[in-house]
């Protein structure tokens, strides 16, 4: 990536995400199912401890209520 000065900077663990503004938004069952999915596949597979989860140097307390 280059700044205003034209100096190349590195940008490292960039995450980009490219929606298509045309399309519709999902209606709020389907969107709040895929986010429930999200959710559930991006838990920690060690049961251990699994409602807590690192990030960075904090261990977030996960609550394991559901709000429907």
């Amino acid at each position: 990536m280059r700044d205003p000065g034209n100096v190349s900077h590195t940008v490292h663990n960039l995450r980009m995400t490219v929606t298509d503004m045309n399309n519709p938004l999902p209606n709020q069952t389907v969107a709040r199912k895929m986010m429930n999915d999200v959710v559930a596949n991006t838990q920690p597979a060690d049961s251990s401890h699994p409602n807590v989860m690192s990030v960075g140097q904090y261990d977030l307390q996960l609550s394991g209520k559901n709000t429907q």
